[in-house]
């Protein structure tokens, strides 16, 4: 057995099929890889350094509990037409793609349709008086509540307080609901709840995520619909530097 042992490297070991699968309604991930980096020889533990290139395909993840997929330590994996909808954080996140055969390796993602929410927008927002209130992140704040805020930051009920008053005001003018996360702990900056929780990548619903240590990576023919944010970049940023560019063609947020 300890022979067996020595001679298999399944970290290294290119890819066989993984066709057609499908994860809904868990926990965590619809798919979770970690510390894969297929080399030429890795089967036999005698890696060069050379990746081979191992495609994921056919993937359909939705009502994932954090992320459609997430990949740590990677190199060289492609993800061929994935369906990714109604996660609660990010449909994928690479954090610190990198391991041996980085300096030559080039990760795709093709072919993906992304969807942050499947029916609709995650809140209906109302009218302001200075127009339509398209999203968290585009909010249309007139310009004395703006000041008002700017100028009282800091100061009890102040600030993010006069912002949120003003949002909680818009709502109910409209009949709508307020929304709990102008109700919860997460406060709304001078430039609106969506720039407050997307200073977390945990707590911004966004596509990609994607951090600072990467090697070479494509995005594809791609679709994104339906979130605060399309890409998060520099999720993972910490004391570590490098990496090299990621790409992204022919597709669509």
């Amino acid at each position: 057995m300890d022979s067996i042992k020595e001679q298999v490297c399944p970290q290294f070991t290119p890819l066989g099929i993984f066709k057609d699968n499908v994860a809904h309604s868990t926990g965590k991930h619809g798919l979770k890889i970690s510390d894969y980096t297929p080399v030429v020889g890795g089967a036999t533990c005698t890696p060069e350094s050379v990746p081979v290139g191992s495609t994921f395909e056919d993937f359909t993840g939705f009502k994932n509990g954090h992320y459609g997929v997430w990949t740590q330590f990677v190199v060289g994996i492609n993800f061929d037409n994935f369906k990714i909808a109604d996660h609660k954080i990010a449909a994928f996140e690479a954090a610190w793609m990198n391991g041996k055969g980085a300096e030559f390796g080039m990760s795709y993602l093709r072919n993906w349709l992304m969807v942050g929410t499947a029916f609709g927008p995650k809140f209906e927002m109302p009218m302001s008086t200075g127009g339509a209130l398209q999203g968290f992140g585009n909010l249309n704040i007139p310009e004395d509540v703006l000041r008002d805020a700017e100028e009282t930051s800091g100061a009890a009920g102040g600030g993010d307080a006069v912002l949120r008053d003003h949002l909680e005001g818009e709502y109910t003018k409209a009949g709508l609901p307020v929304p709990a996360s102008l109700t919860d702990t997460q406060s709304c900056g001078v430039h609106g709840c969506y720039w407050a929780r997307c200073q977390d990548n945990q707590k911004c619903h966004h596509a990609l995520s994607l951090s600072e240590i990467s090697p070479r990576f494509t995005v594809a023919n791609s679709t994104i619909i339906n979130y605060e944010s399309a890409i998060y970049v520099g999720a993972w940023i910490g004391k570590l530097q490098g990496g090299y560019e990621t790409y992204v063609s022919q597709s669509t947020a």
